[in-house]
């Protein structure tokens, strides 16, 4: 089975669901973002890739969710191979680690 390693981005957006742009992250968000990502870290969640094909910024985005919420979106520069494998499994998810 081949490995690939996938890069979520936005991950600070929901976990501060209150920040909006244009305003500066605070030090306070930071905090909750590194406490979140610890957690996941430590937990080792099943990590669900979905596609949102009604993404209003990216037709092509796909979600990353863990532990029942939002954690981020796959890096754009991943779609190609992210779309793929999802594709290679049915096309609805991928459940990953």
């Amino acid at each position: 089975m081949a490995t690939y390693r996938i890069k979520i981005v936005g991950v600070h957006y929901a976990v501060n669901t209150d920040h909006t742009r244009p305003a500066p992250e605070t030090e306070e968000m930071h905090i909750r973002t590194a406490t979140f990502l610890r957690g996941l870290d430590e937990a080792r969640p099943c990590v669900v890739l979905m596609p949102e094909p009604t993404n209003p910024v990216d037709a092509r985005a796909v979600m990353a969710r863990a532990q029942g919420k939002r954690i981020g979106y796959v890096d754009k520069t991943q779609l190609d191979t992210v779309h793929a494998l999802l594709q290679a499994g049915g096309g609805s998810f991928l459940r990953t680690r």
